[in-house]
């Protein structure tokens, strides 16, 4: 059962006011280091400010918690698939500055 700050963070969260959510999804997990619903909630957050590699860490912490959750799993994908998009992308196209010297 989620608890009353859970259900806060979890309503900022949905309101897109993601640096509170963050705040008390942090506070959640100090408190209970078993929250794999909010490791999940970190991950998501750090998702959306392209911060990957934070993302799979919070991810991977839930997974750990709870090995059988499938939207962990489904989230640990999707941010791969971003990751290998966007380096498909840059080996294919590298960026160079060298016509805006020309």
């Amino acid at each position: 059962m989620k608890n009353k700050l859970f259900k806060e963070a979890e309503s900022l969260f949905e309101k897109n006011k993601l640096e509170e959510a963050e705040k008390l999804f942090n506070k959640i997990v100090e408190n209970d280091p078993n929250n794999d619903e909010a490791f999940y909630y970190l991950g998501r957050i750090k998702n959306k400010f392209q911060n990957f590699g934070q993302a799979i860490n919070y991810f991977n912490k839930a997974l750990e918690i709870s090995p059988d959750n499938e939207k962990v799993k489904h989230a640990i994908i999707s941010v791969n698939n971003i990751l290998n998009i966007s380096n498909s992308l840059y080996y294919e196209n590298p960026y160079t500055d060298d016509d805006l010297y020309e």
